[in-house]
């Protein structure tokens, strides 16, 4: 070999590896954006079948709107046996701080809770907001009419990598409604801060 034939060969052959290269990290980027998109769609989806499956099975169904930045959805679930006490169970929505979804169960009652009750129940989801798609509606949980029947649901969730992930949906209790409001407790000192 001559040193330009040498030379030649060498700038071809970091030409072929700057492409590869390149080539390999696109790969890893899209990997990268295609996790984090499949997290937000994720928690999302947890969050909505969570949701389903209560209203579903509910017998009582209560939105309650605690402030402007903040939702409770509260069902009644019967037993599953003949003696079986039925349940109370809630999700809390905030946008505040990020944003996050709540949910909690138990036998009776549930009341808004305080920033220090708040800390037991079990956290979903974090950076949920609300849907910013035009034409969507101004409230992230919304009731079908008194007594309700069924819940429409729309939010996003943070992508870290891009464009959030819109969660839609609704549900529908199979149950008979009863209108009773018995799995709403009063309000603690006010949402917490």
């Amino acid at each position: 070999f001559t040193l330009v034939e040498l030379i030649v060969y060498t700038g071809l052959m970091l030409v072929v590896i700057a492409l590869v290269a390149g080539i390999f990290g696109a790969a890893l980027r899209g990997q990268r954006d295609i996790a984090a998109t499949a997290s937000g769609n994720n928690g999302g989806q947890l969050v909505a079948q969570s949701i389903s499956t209560g209203v579903r099975s509910a017998t009582e169904i209560t939105v309650k709107t605690v402030s402007t930045t903040t939702q409770m959805l509260i069902v009644r679930t019967p037993g599953k046996a003949a003696t079986a006490a039925s349940r109370c169970q809630a999700w809390y929505f905030t946008t505040d701080n990020g944003g996050a979804v709540y949910s909690t169960t138990s036998t009776s009652s549930i009341p808004t809770p305080s920033a220090a009750q708040l800390a037991s129940w079990t956290r979903l989801a974090t950076g949920i907001t609300k849907s910013a798609r035009s034409g969507a509606p101004s409230a992230m949980l919304t009731p079908d009419a008194t007594p309700t029947k069924s819940v429409t649901f729309e939010w996003t969730m943070a992508n870290p990598t891009g464009k959030p992930v819109l969660i839609s949906s609704s549900a529908s209790t199979r149950q008979t409604v009863t209108g009773s409001t018995s799995c709403v407790g009063a309000h603690s000192s006010g949402p917490p801060a």
